[in-house]
């Protein structure tokens, strides 16, 4: 038998409507037990036989959520677990209660079912509703329930489910060549696709216009070192860097930016520089962009 992602998308939704929101505690509680959940998990997660193929072939973990109860079942507190997909053995039992087997599921569509690409661009406004890309970057990252401290470069993984991070690790040298002018905006966006999906889809979409950078960079500088005439999208470990917050429309998501400052540049003048680290194409429309 051969199983694909859409029969896994369409077996979800099929399951989520069995959980009404209308019925009583007690009856979802009973509902959530009795799942398909599971069953969907092991079989285009774990088994040989139907398990949907990864879009990376050397990745071949696999991610349980955990249901830890604070007080009550209503308020669950999820960690991950992550286990090699040939190591059975150590593997949780399917079915077992302490696991939340939709949010294991859901996990694991999201890491090993989808490609992202974050692009990010530099543009100046054309119309009142109109942008003009005058560089852009595209990159390819990857899905994770956890993160490291980007301000400190930090070593140690934080588990950030049900948040999860698309990290530029290299951004330093991936942005470098971003410059960003008065009067200019940078433009992020991120993008998830399945090769059988018709079409990709916009995770996150944001903007910051150059004075923002500068107001935020200028505010934590010091007073010798504020100067900002001109900003680029990258960052140089040993310059001082700021880390600016880009929020995607109706506060969903955001990308973190760092902000230094740019090399000598012809005037002679030293100015700053910022980057994306974490998560936009041909056009956009202001209205969309917010």
């Amino acid at each position: 038998m051969t199983l694909s992602i859409e029969n896994l998308l369409l077996a979800m939704v099929n399951e989520r409507r069995k959980n009404k929101s209308d019925e009583d505690d007690d009856y979802v509680h009973i509902q959530q037990l009795n799942s398909q959940w599971p069953r969907l998990f092991q079989s285009y997660f774990l088994s040989p036989i139907t398990r949907l193929s990864q879009t990376t072939n050397d990745d071949d973990l696999v991610f349980y959520v955990t249901r830890q109860v604070d007080n009550d079942f209503h308020h669950p507190l999820h960690l991950v677990e992550v286990y090699r997909h040939h190591d059975i053995k150590r593997q949780p039992r399917l079915g077992t209660p302490e696991y939340d087997w939709e949010e294991t599921t859901n996990l694991n569509l999201v890491l090993h079912q989808f490609e992202y690409t974050v692009t990010t661009a530099v543009c100046t406004k054309t119309s009142n509703k109109h942008l003009q890309i005058l560089k852009r970057l595209s990159t390819k990252v990857y899905a994770s329930p956890s993160r490291r401290d980007m301000e400190s470069k930090g070593t140690e993984e934080k588990i950030t489910y049900p948040n999860i991070y698309f990290t530029v690790d290299n951004f330093e040298d991936t942005f470098c060549e971003m410059v960003v002018n008065e009067g200019q905006m940078v433009c992020v966006e991120l993008v998830a696709k399945n090769l059988r999906l018709n079409e990709p889809r916009v995770l996150f979409l944001g903007s910051i216009k150059y004075e923002a950078l500068k107001k935020v960079y200028e505010t934590r500088a010091t007073t010798s070192t504020r100067v900002a005439q001109r900003m680029s999208l990258g960052m140089y470990t040993k310059r001082r860097m700021e880390f600016v917050r880009m929020r995607g429309p109706n506060g969903k998501g955001h990308a973190e930016m760092a902000v230094s400052r740019c090399r000598t540049i012809h005037s002679g003048i030293t100015t700053p520089e910022s980057i994306p680290t974490t998560p936009m194409s041909s056009s956009f429309d202001e209205e969309s962009v917010c």
